[in-house]
């Protein structure tokens, strides 16, 4: 008779009766979750240090800006320029030169310490209150549309401007005002707002308040509700993805370099 095997050939196996997730969307974002705070934290560092470095290497020509739209004439002691003239008329170069005259170097940065303190409090203020929209108004904060995104963004925005980018630009442009001025006002930002508060009220740190609303809560809203979609349009096919891993991706700065040009206002 026979032997039999010892073992026979085990039946199929039976699938795995381990429940999975039905739902891949994310969680509902909670702003009292530590992982939301934790997010929160690692983007305001973030844009904090990159606005400040930023803000560094920009401010030379944010005062060169602010002093050809001031508009006023000035005379320098340049070549060919013997009587006053508009500030605009001078050029970029010229501008900067008659800033180095008056004031030296440290002239090109005026309004550098209230501009670091704009975007440190601004990227925080920024992301928070997006988030925060975003679960007002979405019906899926997780999943959010174009148009929510959008709505959520302006919104942002304006918080941001109200709260911070206001006051901060005021106190920032009575600053670099003071360019070959013979006894400046306001030689800090912390003299400025002394002086502001005691003339004017807390109401006169939010001049242009309406202009500076609008412009930055459109500005937001944009990048907020393009970034993603350009993103996606210039991202490869998931095989070219493999290969580019190793490489770094380009897209997300061209498409934050898109951004940035469609809501420069």
């Amino acid at each position: 008779m026979p032997h039999s095997p010892s073992s026979a050939t085990p039946p199929p196996s039976s699938p795995s009766t381990t429940p999975t997730s039905t739902s891949s969307a994310p969680s509902t974002c909670s702003s009292s979750s530590p992982s939301w705070w934790s997010a929160l934290a690692r983007r305001w560092a973030a844009g904090a240090v990159a606005g400040a470095v930023e803000a560094v290497i920009t401010m030379p020509f944010e005062l060169t800006k602010t002093q050809q739209q001031l508009g006023s004439k000035i005379s320098p002691s340049l070549p060919k320029s013997p009587k006053a003239v508009p500030r605009a008329n001078i050029g970029v170069v010229g501008t900067m030169r008659y800033v180095v005259q008056q004031n030296g170097i440290g002239g090109l940065f005026y309004g550098l310490p209230i501009q670091l303190i704009q975007t440190a409090g601004k990227v925080g203020i920024r992301f928070s209150a997006f988030e925060q929209y975003k679960i007002a108004i979405c019906a899926d904060p997780g999943r959010a549309t174009r148009n929510e995104e959008f709505v959520a963004g302006c919104a942002a925005g304006a918080t941001e401007a109200a709260l911070w980018i206001t006051p901060c630009e005021r106190l920032k442009v009575l600053r670099q005002a003071q360019i070959g001025v013979n006894n400046p006002l306001h030689t800090s930002w912390t003299k400025s707002l002394a002086l502001i508060v005691e003339e004017q009220g807390i109401s006169g740190l939010y001049r242009g308040l309406a202009a500076t609303t609008l412009r930055n809560g459109l500005s937001i809203g944009i990048r907020f509700a393009l970034y993603s979609q350009i993103k996606e349009m210039l991202e490869p096919s998931p095989g070219e993805k493999r290969k580019r891993a190793s490489k770094g991706g380009w897209e997300s700065l061209v498409a934050g370099a898109a951004v940035g040009e469609l809501d420069e206002p």
